[in-house]
């Protein structure tokens, strides 16, 4: 089995076992807890998740295309952190978010690339609705099948349970 995919399968497991840790009693319909799903519009562009650690670190994801490169598939996963006060504003709260994670692309030519990822962003929570907005930017430093540098750029909506 090529490399490429043991780490599809450990980053499906991975996925698979943050999302499966969304309980019930966890689940608000405030954007500061719980679970989001919407789109996200760029490279890639796909369906975007978000899960709530705690009141200010969440775990992130997108499933999708990037059409960039030949791309069939993207997947990519971030731990993040969010700092509230920084940008003021009179309802709702605007965090400027940043962390961290893994990416996986799998490319028409058979030869998938599997890299690390630096994130950072800013999102609009609404106060009274369970709906956030984002735009990001994640510079990625692919390395298998080699090292190479790259960009990802989104911005979307999600609707938090």
């Amino acid at each position: 089995m090529k490399i490429s995919h043991w780490m599809s399968l450990g980053l499906a497991i991975t996925g698979s076992l943050c999302l499966g840790s969304v309980r019930g009693s966890d689940v608000g319909s405030s954007p500061h807890s719980g679970f989001g799903a919407g789109l996200v519009f760029g490279d890639p562009t796909g369906v975007s998740m978000k899960y709530w650690l705690s009141e200010k670190s969440a775990i992130d994801g997108v499933v999708g295309w990037s059409f960039a490169d030949e791309t069939n598939f993207h997947l990519h996963t971030d731990y993040l952190y969010h700092l509230f006060d920084l940008i003021p504003v009179d309802t709702g709260s605007l965090p400027l978010y940043f962390g961290g994670g893994v990416r996986y692309k799998v490319r028409n030519r058979g030869d998938d690339w599997f890299g690390i990822r630096a994130v950072v962003g800013v999102s609009y929570l609404f106060q009274d609705l369970p709906i956030d907005i984002f735009g990001e930017i994640g510079p990625i430093l692919d390395v298998v099948p080699s090292v190479r540098a790259r960009l990802s750029i989104g911005i979307g909506a999600r609707f938090w349970f």
